[in-house]
């Protein structure tokens, strides 16, 4: 199997997850430790979007990465305020696109070696 196809479909499938995981109301509420959750989970889209990008070869994969995954941040919270129980919330935006922007760290270690 192609590796450019391979990572594109774990790109996919981890945005379906991202968007499946945002329909559901939670049983309980997670308070302020839910933003780590937010990171993390934007941080890896961002990463896979990296690796994708850099296999299409494309010019500015770790821009583009953190564009991408900063827009679909928006259309997440977007999407909860349709989504009965669930609410929008400014700072979950931040979390993630802190998230997303954090590959930059990637980018500067490999620099710095």
């Amino acid at each position: 199997m192609d590796k450019k196809l391979l990572l594109w479909g774990i790109v996919i499938i981890y945005l379906i997850g991202i968007f499946v995981v945002s329909s559901f109301s939670l049983p309980f509420h997670l308070g302020n430790s839910d933003k780590v959750l937010h990171f993390a989970e934007f941080f890896i889209l961002a990463l896979l979007l990296m690796f994708a990008l850099g296999y299409s070869d494309t010019r500015y994969p770790y821009a583009i990465a953190i564009l991408a995954a900063i827009g679909f941040a928006l259309l997440d919270e977007f999407h909860q305020l349709l989504v009965l129980g669930r609410t929008a919330s400014i700072f979950d935006f931040l979390a993630d696109s802190l998230g997303a922007m954090a590959i930059l760290l990637v980018k500067l270690k490999k620099y710095l070696k």
